[in-house]
């Protein structure tokens, strides 16, 4: 049974679509290419539907930024293969290369000129629903102009009660998201912690907590209305006064490809500073 390269597009960029077509109509040496069924219909290639699960073996080819990564670990839940990031986007610092160098980087998969980097991810548990996070989990007001109280504990043990208009808990991946836009630091994305973030805190503590990765974080709604949880960007709940949200590593690992060997640093320096050597 041959390689699968699965595509994973941003449906809502022509040039990603255009490319995952290419790519969907055109053969790739080595790989069989597939997408997800619901991608397979809404872009009407029911003959590259992806059958079964995809398999340690198979590479996942990410057309977009950043949203449409963690679409593709959301997509992968309990399946996690190697991800190739190729940007569509703007900033794409999930990403390895950019949408011109498609060519180059599809060359080197086939000659097996890469590398693999495993990252931490969250399980965020809420109702007795689990979801993986490559980024961060938020509880966050909705849209009441009213900040929201949050009691925190950690390891079982009472932290603090905050208030705030939310709490960030974020993977160090994460760590260059939400979490760091929040005050958070950057932390690099091979150390297994949890960052937390109070965003726009009533008190005078209003400094991020780390947590190693073997303890792990409860967050109970104390006071708010409409209060949502999100995870990597998407709504997955809605909580009401007394709820609360568990927060540990996962047993589950993302894995990003990496073929340049570029520094998270350099990386860091050039995405988000914009400056270069």
């Amino acid at each position: 049974m041959s390689k699968k390269l699965i595509l994973v597009p941003n449906l809502e960029k022509r040039e990603a679509v255009e490319a995952c077509k290419d790519l969907a109509e055109n053969k790739v040496v080595g790989f069989s290419v597939c997408l997800f069924p619901q991608d397979a219909r809404l872009l009407n290639l029911p003959q590259c539907e992806l059958e079964g699960s995809p398999r340690e073996e198979d590479v996942v080819v990410v057309l977009g930024g950043d949203g449409t990564v963690l679409r593709a670990i959301k997509l992968l839940g309990e399946n996690q293969v190697p991800i190739l990031g190729v940007n569509f986007g703007k900033v794409g610092f999930l990403s390895e290369v950019e949408s011109w160098e498609l060519k180059e980087a599809l060359n080197r998969l086939i000659a097996g000129d890469y590398r693999v980097e495993s990252r931490m991810m969250l399980e965020v548990r809420a109702r007795n629903v689990a979801e993986l996070s490559l980024n961060e989990a938020v509880i966050g007001r909705g849209g009441r102009p009213r900040p929201i109280k949050i009691e925190v504990l950690v390891d079982n043990t009472l932290f603090g009660k905050f208030l705030s208009d939310g709490l960030i808990m974020a993977t160090p991946t994460g760590s260059t998201a939400y979490s760091f836009s929040a005050g958070g630091p950057l932390v690099s994305p091979q150390a297994e912690v949890i960052l937390c973030s109070l965003i726009c805190p009533y008190s005078l503590f209003n400094r991020p907590f780390i947590l190693n990765g073997e303890e792990s974080l409860k967050a109970r709604l104390v006071e708010g209305e409409d209060v949502e949880l999100s995870v990597d960007g998407r709504q997955v709940s809605r909580l009401s006064v007394g709820e609360e949200v568990s927060v540990r590593r996962a047993d589950k690992k993302a894995f990003l490809v990496r073929l340049d060997g570029k520094s998270f640093y350099k990386l860091f320096r050039e995405k988000m500073i914009g400056e270069s050597e």
